[in-house]
This record gives structure tokens, sequence and C-alpha cells, in this order.
């Protein structure tokens, strides 16, 4: 039985995943798609610097934030100024044809040769599997792909029961996974990109997920491990299959 201790924890945890999957559902819909004149009719009521739901404790939060929503007013009045088109190829050289070296994938930076459909992607499917969850289509857009992660947690702060386990799910997703290549995604973006949107975007969407991280370790008042751990914990982890197996040696344990 649940006690009156938890439902009061879950009582105030639920309007913080739901105001947090919020932004992260808009965040990962411009990571999504091109944009188009449709979405900037949509947003041009829309403020970062009001709408957001988690308030970021990063100093540079503010200034990217104000940033942002200018790139979005400079979009939104610029009919006819060709200026679409000039995001449209920003984002194909992104998340399309790879042409500035910025992969959207989390395997291309984790894996020593920078290949697709590595570790990290098998890795982030295991753990969708385990809420129910799969890439629509791995082929087209793997697993480890940013925008997956990041409707990843949106969707499971959206559907999921708020509670202790949950939210240490969400850290060691974000430790093991985001938290490893995020930051030098966006850094590249904002090198190579010709417009400064998505050099915004990229960089709102590190500090976001960082502050969301801080805030996780608040709740669970545990520090948030250092880079040094974290590789030491997956490393620990994989090596564990390997010691299973050697355990069971031919003609000393029941076989099929």
């Amino acid at each position: 039985m649940m006690g009156e201790a938890d439902e009061d924890f879950r009582a105030l945890l639920k309007p913080l995943f739901a105001a947090m999957a919020a932004d992260l559902e808009l965040l990962a819909l411009l990571h999504d798609r091109e944009i188009s004149k449709e979405q900037t009719d949509i947003l041009a009521d829309y403020r970062f610097s009001e709408g957001l739901g988690l308030q970021l404790n990063h100093e540079k939060a503010s200034l990217v934030i104000k940033s942002l929503d200018e790139c979005l007013e400079q979009l939104i009045t610029a009919d006819g100024s060709g200026l679409l088109d000039e995001l449209a190829c920003d984002y194909a050289a992104i998340y399309l044809n790879h042409t500035y070296r910025a992969s959207p994938l989390e395997s291309v930076w984790i894996d020593d040769e920078n290949l697709v459909c590595q570790d990290a992607m098998f890795d982030v499917r295991e753990t969708y599997k385990k809420y129910g969850m799969s890439a629509e289509n791995w082929r087209i857009r793997s697993d480890d792909h940013l925008v997956c992660q990041m409707q990843f947690f949106s969707t499971v702060m959206r559907n999921s029961e708020p509670d202790m386990t949950v939210l240490r799910d969400l850290a060691d997703f974000y430790d093991e996974h985001l938290f490893r290549w995020l930051n030098r995604f966006s850094q590249r973006v904002s090198e190579r990109c010709r417009l400064s949107f998505y050099a915004f975007l990229g960089e709102l969407t590190e500090l976001y997920f960082e502050s969301m991280r801080d805030c996780f370790a608040e709740i669970l008042a545990e520090p948030r491990p250092d880079r040094e751990a974290i590789e030491k914990r997956i490393t620990q982890r994989k090596a564990l299959p390997e010691a299973v197996v050697m355990q069971y040696m031919p003609g000393h344990s029941p076989s099929w």
C-alpha cells in the first residue's frame, strides 16, 4: 500500500513532470523537422522567456533564451525574405546530410570509429523497452537519435506515475547517454551553422537537460556523478555479462 508520504511526493512531482514534458515536447519538435511557415504562425505568441515550465539555473540560460526568442521573432516576421529557406539548409546540414558533421545520433559521438547504429543505439533501445516504448522506425531514425531520446523523456514524464524509481531511471539515462555527447553536438552546431537559430536551440536544449538533471539530484538528495564515475559505471556494467558467461563452462552445467 502506498503511504501518505508517497502520495504527497507524487502530488508534488506530477505538475513538475507535466511542465517538463511540455517543454521537452516543444524543444523536440524544433529539432524534429525544419521550421515551416505554419510552425512560425503557431509560435507567433510563444516566448521561451515566458513559456518554459522549468526555471533554468545556469548563467548562460537567460542570454540563450533571449537570443532564441529574437530568432523566432525574426522568423515570424520574415515573410518572403528567404530566411526560412536558409534555415532549411541549416536543418538539412545538421539532421539530414551531415554536412556540418554535427550528428544528432549518439553512436557517432560515443563510438571509437564514429559509426552509426552502435552500442548506444542498443542501450537506449533496452531502456525504451522497459517503459513499453520503441523508435517508430529505427532504419529511418535510429533509437539513439536526439529527438527519440527527448521524446522518451517527455513520454515517461507524461504517462508514468512519478516516483523515486522513475526519477532515478531518468537521471541515470541522462547521465549515461545525453550527458556524454549533447554538449559536443550543440557546440559543433554553434560553430558551423549559417544562421543562429539552431545554435541557440542546441544550447538551450543542453542547458535545459542540465537544469533538469540538477533538479533530479536535489529531489533524490544524491550528488551528480562526474564523467569519470559515469564511464566507470558503464564499463563495469558492460563487463558483467562476460563475467557471467565465463562461469558456465562446457560440461559443468546443464545445457538445452
